[in-house]
């Protein structure tokens, strides 16, 4: 797929990120920060600047703020990439779209003004109403749904904003977005220049990977897909990328993402040879890739699931199909880490038929066993005897079972507790030396704490 023809289809793409999202708008919460309002502007506007382009539209952008805004940064993303694409949308060949912000006492204020085809009264009065749905088609056949500016309205509202429209038919629409004003920003907000796509990239890379969200790898050698994807996932995933094979198996192995998307056909190492090498790699044989290519080659599609990969989705693709499966696979490893995680808290042995699971699992035991009565022995040792990072580690204990090292250690030496509570006659102090507690009275808590009774009345059974 084409540079172009991957910019053509940002249309689609957002109109069911939109649909996706409004499914989403009843069941979160926004979490509100203090956003710097110049950064999010910049970034989109470069997102959309091959869309822009492409209609030789011409795009100004004109800061006048001085302080931040208090929003959750992912939703009011959705709500000015929406307002930005319905610009670009309706607005003819060589138009114009301005993009400007001032401030009022308690708001920070934010105009998309444009000078396409406008809105007549009539539509306007309905603009923002749940039951009138009408699908549009921009001034290049871009196709909508009407779904858009409701669900703005729902995200602006869940962050103490407000949205309004003026329109005059043939001559232009302005949206005005309200937003709660937050401190005095920082940074000099005057430049107006939107950031290159390295920026982008620099920024991503950069960005603190949330435990509350499940760390998605993104991998294509071509910067507006890959940009173009992360746009799209960013609100709800946390985002690493790299342009090819090698790159992404470096980060593959030192972040440990739960979930990877890579082209097919990219230098120095392709799709294939990178999910070969996961699957050949204990540290990362768990996590499932989805292989995007435009090669419809039926061969090539039955060698990539041979080599591991969970999925293979031809380019063209559609964006909703893409999030949908991404979190279907999430939710279906999630349901497998607590069956695995409930039978590890009942002491049943583990068997999955000789999978990458089992024998990642195997070899913690064995390393467990030689160390568990070691009372020195923490997670740091634990980390090189299985020759990961203590982080590594983390992540692939979390990945597997969805316990930390330290408790999956406790829960082991608990474990052989129990065991020797039931047969040795020892005392309960000596059973706790023996398994690598220093304080008799802490493993009775912890004992207590994990099976419901004390060591003592255990042992008396």
């Amino acid at each position: 797929m084409s540079i172009n023809k991957a910019s053509k289809n940002i249309y689609s793409l957002l109109e069911t990120l939109l649909n996706w999202s409004r499914l989403q708008t009843k069941s979160i919460q926004p979490s509100i920060s203090s956003v710097s309002l110049d950064f999010v502007i910049k970034e989109i506007l470069t997102l959309y600047a091959e869309s822009t382009n492409q209609k030789s539209i011409e795009v100004e952008y004109l800061p006048k703020h001085k302080h931040t805004v208090l929003v959750d940064e992912d939703m009011i993303n959705v709500v000015f990439r929406n307002l930005i694409n319905n610009s670009i949308k309706f607005t003819h060949k060589q138009g114009k779209i301005i993009v400007s912000t001032s401030e009022n006492i308690d708001s920070v204020i934010i105009e998309f003004i444009d000078n396409g085809i406008g809105i007549t009264p009539e539509n306007i009065f309905h603009l923002f109403e749940n039951k009138v749905n009408k699908s549009t088609y921009g001034t290049d056949y871009e196709k909508g749904t009407g779904l858009g500016l409701i669900i703005c309205k729902d995200l602006l509202a869940l962050n103490n904003g407000k949205i309004e429209v003026e329109s005059i038919p043939n001559q232009g629409s302005t949206f005005r977005v309200y937003l709660p004003k937050g401190e005095l920003s920082t940074q000099t907000e005057v430049n107006a220049e939107p950031e290159t796509e390295s920026d982008i990239e620099q920024v991503e890379n950069s960005t603190e990977i949330s435990d509350d969200k499940p760390l998605i790898l993104i991998v294509d050698d071509n910067n507006d897909i890959k940009n173009y994807i992360i746009a799209n996932f960013n609100p709800f995933y946390s985002i690493i990328s790299a342009a090819d094979g090698v790159e992404a198996l470096a980060k593959t192995i030192e972040f440990i993402p739960d979930l990877i998307i890579t082209d097919l056909v990219m230098p120095h190492k392709s799709g294939l040879e990178l999910c070969k090498e996961i699957r050949s790699h204990s540290l990362v044989s768990h996590i499932p890739v989805i292989i995007l290519s435009a090669q419809t080659d039926i061969e090539v599609q039955l060698k990539s699931l041979e080599l591991g990969a969970f999925d293979f989705i031809e380019k063209p693709f559609n964006i909703q199909m893409l999030l949908l499966k991404v979190r279907t696979m999430l939710w279906g490893r999630d349901e497998y880490k607590k069956y695995l995680k409930k039978q590890f808290a009942t002491d049943s042995n583990l068997v999955f038929d000789d999978t990458e699971e089992d024998k990642f699992i195997k070899s913690v035991s064995k390393v467990l066993e030689l160390h568990y009565s070691d009372s020195q022995f923490s997670v740091e040792k634990f980390a090189v005897e299985m020759g990961y990072s203590r982080s590594q580690l983390f992540r692939k204990l979390k990945a597997v079972l969805d316990i930390s090292p330290v408790e999956y250690l406790k829960v082991y030496r608990l474990k052989r507790a129990k065991e020797l509570l039931a047969v040795s006659g020892k005392r309960v102090s000596e059973i706790a030396y023996e398994v690598g507690f220093n304080d008799p009275m802490y493993f009775s808590s912890c004992f207590k704490s994990y099976y419901g009774q004390s060591p003592n009345s255990f042992s008396k059974k």
